[in-house]
């Protein structure tokens, strides 16, 4: 005959075991998963990243969550994204009721802190970003801020120049400085290429940064019709499992 404690031992590993192969299997976000999300959210803070590298912020945050203890789920990076996107605004929207279909209370409260502590953290980043980015466009965008990049520019052409001449009058005599010294039609030509140059190539920077806007709207607009879909598909979810707990209770 068995002892009792073998065979309590014996049962407590064969449930843990269970909810190992339960967790594997699962495929959506519980409240802990979401715990575990915004903890790691918090620590890379992809708010902060450059234009450019917020995907690989995400990466990041998938690739810690893939070694975190405790998420069982394998979620990559614009998954994370999505589903934290769509906690924050189910959270900050009072819509949280539709969240708690897994997890206790005080789950379910520590992931609204989180969510909550996190979106103080990028007020605060985009509040101390608005006089920067202000000082940045004000001297490099506009009309007002390319004159003053072309005239620096055409500053430090002419006083290389300059220096240039006046090295010659050093090494050269009067004479033959006079005959190397370019007209000022060829400087003038100099100066206008000089200047179609930087036209074009703010052209460029123009049209580089309108394509960045137009990809960061699609993105966004990809995302929210993401979230959107997302939002309905829990909503149909619940209203399924209110009807069957109707029927059962009949």
């Amino acid at each position: 005959m068995e002892h009792p404690t073998t065979v309590l031992q014996g049962g407590n590993a064969i449930a843990a075991e269970n909810l190992d192969v339960i967790a594997m299997c699962r495929k959506a976000f519980c409240a802990r998963d979401d715990i575990l999300l915004c903890e790691a959210v918090n620590e890379v803070k992809p708010w902060a990243a450059r234009s450019g590298e917020i995907m690989m912020y995400w990466a990041n945050i998938a690739d810690k969550l893939m070694h975190t203890r405790g998420f069982a789920l394998r979620k990559d990076g614009p998954a994370c994204k999505t589903r934290f996107e769509k906690i924050v605004k189910m959270i900050t929207g009072g819509e949280q009721d539709v969240l708690r279909k897994s997890g206790s209370e005080d789950e379910f409260a520590e992931r609204e802190r989180l969510v909550m502590g996190i979106c103080m953290q990028i007020d605060e980043y985009q509040a101390a970003d608005i006089p920067t980015r202000a000082v940045l466009d004000n001297e490099n965008g506009g009309p007002e801020g390319r004159k003053k990049r072309k005239a620096n520019k055409l500053m430090k052409v002419a006083k290389r120049e300059r220096l240039t001449d006046l090295s010659g009058h050093h090494h050269l005599s009067p004479r033959t400085t006079t005959r190397t010294t370019p007209p000022p039609d060829d400087l003038r030509a100099f100066f206008e290429y000089l200047k179609k140059r930087m036209d074009v190539d703010d052209a460029r920077e123009e049209r580089r940064q309108t394509l960045d806007k137009e990809m960061e709207d699609r993105r966004a607009a990809a995302e929210e019709r993401r979230i959107a879909l997302e939002l309905e598909r829990d909503r149909r979810q619940q209203e399924f499992m209110l009807r069957v707990l109707d029927m059962m209770k009949k």
